[in-house]
């Protein structure tokens, strides 16, 4: 299991690389297609809709090929497209790049989480460190990329990440193939389809589920798109020289977040930390717009990341906790909901940054905050009402 979950951190720290990549480049593509910057959300979409398609095929390519193959899958698409972008550089084709790097990245991360969860007994503490390691690729490419740049053109950023991914499934198949190959899910975890899934639930469990995925949904539509679009921010309130280090700062704050997480989550309360921590981030990004000056947007970016970086492992643990026995599924349905709020939120925020203005970006991302902070009250009185009837029905049995 040890070697294993190396292998999981790794995947996690593709999955981060590949979660930033397009929003690194950006100030790039818009030099290079000149393209404006409602037109590069386009971009972003695709990226998370392939992420999508990702996360939702993971449960059916695991239930048929086994994990092995599934991830194996996932990082051979990857190749795939970014081999041919040596030959083909138009803007159409970046599109394709964007759905299908989405696309990997989906079914690692979805096939690797759920069965770390699915397996490891302390999986909150494991998930955690799974989610240290995404952020650690998703805080070291934007560095990269603002340093290479400066010596060499962007598109061999995307030709580093090839010959990356080269490497890494020759280490998988030559290492992983003995340990994956022959890794089944236990007989109580037999995939069911998650149209099964959701219509074999009544009452609050129905109730629950679609919360969990709204909450999914609003989370990812702020911290997907406020990481992605984070340069353009920097660059419309006159800071352009920090564009790319405010995505690095962003996702140190995550990573740091996260190893706090990890090493003390058995002294949280879950449910008080992810509505203290929703509130706060409320608070936080409706101060965004006040301040000016490089060192307050350096430090608000940082604050908002740590208060960020416990939301997201910890929500997923709580919902396969409420769902349980159904942690394939929980899972993909978790990850699912976030993917298509990074998508479909994209086209909000890039329209919001065509206006010249951050006022307006920043008043959706402190909606959809106030809007988690309320889901998540709201589930947390759902569980306890459930949990309450089904110790009432076992005192009278």
């Amino acid at each position: 299991m040890r070697l294993i979950f190396y292998y999981g951190c790794l995947f996690y720290f593709i999955v981060g690389v590949i979660h930033v990549c397009i929003g690194s480049l950006i100030p790039s593509f818009l030099q290079y297609y000149e393209k404006s910057p409602d037109q590069l959300g386009v971009l972003i979409f695709f990226q998370f809709t392939g992420f999508l398609v990702g996360v939702l095929s993971s449960p059916i390519l695991v239930k048929k090929y086994q994990y092995f193959k599934t991830l194996t899958l996932g990082v051979l698409a990857m190749i795939a497209v970014l081999g041919g972008f040596l030959f083909v550089k138009e803007w159409i084709y970046l599109v394709v790049i964007a759905f299908v790097l989405g696309y990997g990245a989906g079914l690692l991360e979805t096939t690797m989480g759920s069965f770390i969860i699915l397996v490891e007994r302390n999986s909150a503490a494991r998930f955690s460190i799974l989610e240290v390691w995404f952020g650690i690729g998703a805080l070291g490419f934007p560095l990269f990329v603002n340093y290479f740049i400066k010596y060499y053109e962007w598109y061999f950023i995307l030709y580093g990440v090839l010959i990356f991914l080269l490497l890494t499934l020759s280490i998988w198949y030559l290492i992983g193939n003995s340990k994956f190959r022959h890794i089944t899910l236990p007989k109580r975890q037999k995939q069911k389809s998650l149209f099964i899934l959701i219509t074999k639930f009544k009452g609050d469990k129905v109730k629950i589920l679609l919360l969990i995925g709204l909450f999914a949904f609003l989370y990812a539509g702020i911290e997907t798109n406020l990481a992605n679009f984070l340069s353009t921010i920097m660059i419309l309130t006159n800071n352009e020289v920090i564009s790319a280090f405010s995505i690095s700062c962003f996702w140190l704050a995550i990573v740091i977040g996260r190893i706090l997480v990890g090493q003390f989550i058995h002294k949280f309360n879950y449910w008080k930390y992810i509505t203290c921590s929703c509130f706060a981030l409320v608070v936080f990004l409706l101060l965004f717009p006040l301040v000016h000056g490089t060192v307050l947007y350096l430090s608000l970016i940082f604050i908002i990341g740590l208060v960020i970086a416990g939301i997201f492992p910890i929500t997923l643990i709580l919902a396969t906790r409420i769902m349980e026995n159904n942690t394939e599924e929980v899972t993909s349905i978790f990850i699912a909901s976030a993917s298509l709020g990074g998508a479909l939120v994209s086209f909000l925020i890039s329209w919001s940054l065509s206006l010249n203005t951050i006022n307006t970006t920043f008043g959706i991302f402190s909606l959809s905050a106030l809007m988690l902070s309320l889901i998540i009250l709201k589930i947390r009185k759902k569980s306890q009402e459930m949990d309450k009837s089904v110790k009432q029905n076992r005192i009278g049995s």
